[in-house]
């Protein structure tokens, strides 16, 4: 019902104009079935342009938006309209609210050549929550609808009659002249009184305004063709044995109820009109009550309602306003499912949020057993754990079940809600150097938060871990973790994730630890080594002339002068009749301790 105060300056607003300007009136009638916008808002507009002045004035009266309205948007769009699209975006106010506008020549024009909507825009629908095309254009307004003893009777105690009417009601905005035409049908008794009363909404009392019969007409003053338009009008049916009213109907826009249906099946109404797919909607007076039921296909079942109605059960009913746009979701039986994880992590102080998902149709019914933390809680109609955390709550894991239910079968999800710090830290944790089966190694990891971290071993038969101490057990990689979970101060850390690779056998000299030169002949010797994987094989210091390092031995002619060659562990030094060179074995340069392969050559120096 519109609630509104009377709009004095109406007639004025859209009064006939002097000296021969051409007024052209439109009235729009806006729901969030054009937006495709769950919302059970409406408005009724009337517009009127004057030209050659090209002076825009609009009335509005709006109800049930979901917030607060930005701006009210005349789009103009489509053939002839060369120069393209047309949006003229007017101020908004609370309802009933008016105003005018001098429009520009391109503006006007847009509007006289094209099609065109008017919309209400709101910071929730920033794209538009209601819309509705020019209904009449013409400075008439027309009203059907119905009367009954609901209307009559007070909310919750109808009038018990089976009487009931249907009026057509219009009012010439320019000239405020009224006409109206009423039919009655099976009540209690003769009629003995018609009136309109006003201003009043739906179940209110108004004075009675005009005493009429079931046709007629009249010029309304200006404050009462606002308060009727202002759908703050209804008529009455007296009768001889309800001298106080048997039957009413307020005098407002009917209500168009929209069904769309996803998937195999059916959605029929009662008053009947709707049988969708096929017929999807039908209009009926606002305070009507209609039924919907869904008939589901041969192997689906009912999934959902949405918007207007909800749940799974097939029939929904409700007042016409409330049904104005409805989706029945049909889909094969299939038994509830968590798909989402099960476990969510606050942290105390900001707000956080976590979805509950789960799949199964009909769309299961979600509920929650145990005791969930200080701060959170849960909305089982979106199925979202959300909350502010209070820092004074202590870290640690709250544990919870869902359960999620339909028609075909039930599942429990033993669920973890954990709650941590806000602060956040870093984890320092360096893998050690290669290891050899049977060697030993002391690991440490630390935090930023100074917390202690935790360290867990995700390759028990290459490595083990005692403590801080890692074994190397097998040839392969050893893989570590560390962690650090958080506290009521600080954030769990990300995991520090390290890898460590075992070697089965250290390298070693399987070969003599020298060899004997000659002057003038030819030298080779091959280094054996053992280890696995292989070794490779490194040289430092200096060799004879003549004499050089093949990576895996020594070959050819020492020169000159007999020469003794060391190849030592700890030292390179050349003495009067020695070198000493080190040849290494191992894998990398940079292994510590690689062993060594001491070779000494000894030879007499030739005429000394």
């Amino acid at each position: 019902m519109f609630r509104l105060a009377r709009l004095l300056a109406f007639a004025a607003l859209l009064s006939p104009l002097p000296g021969g300007a051409a007024t052209t009136y439109y009235k729009v009638h806006m729901t969030g079935a054009a937006t495709a916008v769950a919302t059970s808002a409406d408005a009724t507009a009337i517009l009127s342009f004057e030209q050659p002045s090209n002076v825009l004035t609009w009335v509005v009266n709006h109800r049930g938006l979901s917030s607060a309205g930005t701006f009210l948007r005349l789009h103009a769009s489509g053939p002839p309209l060369l120069s393209g699209d047309v949006d003229i975006d007017l101020p908004f106010g609370a309802s009933p609210f008016t105003g005018t506008r001098v429009l520009t020549n391109l503006e006007m024009n847009g509007v006289a050549l094209a099609r065109w909507t008017l919309e209400i825009r709101t910071t929730q629908y920033p794209g538009g929550e209601i819309r509705g095309p020019r209904l009449i254009q013409g400075p008439v307004a027309g009203y059907s609808f119905g009367l009954d003893g609901t209307q009559a009777g007070a909310p919750g105690s109808p009038i018990a009659t089976d009487g009931s009417g249907h009026a057509n009601v219009t009012l010439n905005v320019a000239t405020s002249q009224l006409t109206w035409d009423v039919n009655l049908s099976n009540l209690s008794s003769p009629a003995t009184q018609i009136d309109f009363h006003g201003p009043a909404g739906r179940f209110a009392t108004g004075a009675v305004t005009i005493g009429v019969g079931l046709q007629g007409s009249t010029v309304l003053d200006p404050a009462s063709a606002a308060d009727l338009l202002n759908e703050m009008w209804y008529i009455d049916v007296h009768t001889a044995n309800h001298p106080s009213g048997e039957i009413r109907g307020q005098i407002v826009e009917p209500v168009t109820v929209q069904v769309t249906v996803i998937g195999d099946g059916r959605v029929a109404s009662d008053p009947p009109g709707i049988d969708c797919p096929g017929n999807c909607s039908r209009a009926f007076d606002e305070q009507a009550f209609v039924t919907l039921t869904a008939l589901p296909g041969p192997g689906a079942v009912l999934n959902q309602w949405t918007n207007g109605c909800t749940g799974t059960d097939v029939v929904c009913g409700s007042s016409a306003r409330g049904l104005s746009f409805v989706t029945a979701e049909f889909a094969a039986p299939q038994a509830p499912a968590f798909t989402s994880a099960a476990t969510a992590t606050f942290n105390s102080g900001p707000s956080g949020s976590f979805q509950v998902s789960v799949s199964g149709s009909p769309k299961p019914t979600l509920t929650l057993t145990g005791t969930l933390p200080s701060g959170i809680v849960f909305n089982s109609l979106t199925r979202t754990l959300g909350g502010f955390v209070p820092s004074s709550l202590p870290a640690g894991s709250y544990p919870i079940t869902f359960r999620a239910s339909n028609s075909v079968g039930l599942v429990d999800q033993a669920f973890t809600i954990k709650v941590q710090g806000s602060l956040s830290q870093v984890i320092y944790f360096n893998a050690p150097p290669p290891m050899y089966v049977g060697t030993v190694v002391s690991l440490s990891a630390f935090a930023s938060s100074d917390l202690p971290v935790a360290i867990t071993n995700e390759t028990p038969a290459v490595c083990s871990l005692n403590g801080s101490v890692l074994l190397a057990l097998a040839q392969g990689t050893c893989i570590l973790d560390a962690d650090q979970p958080g506290s009521s101060v600080y954030a769990a850390a990300s995991q520090r994730k390290v890898s460590v690779a075992i070697y089965s056998t250290a390298p070693g000299f399987a070969s003599a630890d020298s060899t004997t030169g000659y002057q003038g002949l030819a030298l080779a010797f091959t280094f054996q080594v053992t280890g696995q994987p292989t070794p490779t094989i490194s040289l430092t210091g200096a060799l004879p002339a003549g004499v050089s390092f093949s990576g895996t031995g020594l070959t050819g002619v020492p020169a000159v002068h007999r020469r003794d060659v060391s190849l030592d562990r700890s030292r390179i030094q050349w003495q009067r009749a020695r070198c000493d060179a080190i040849v290494h074995a191992g894998r990398r340069a940079s292994q510590r301790g690689p062993p060594h392969q001491h070779v000494h050559a000894h030879e007499d120096r030739v005429g000394q």
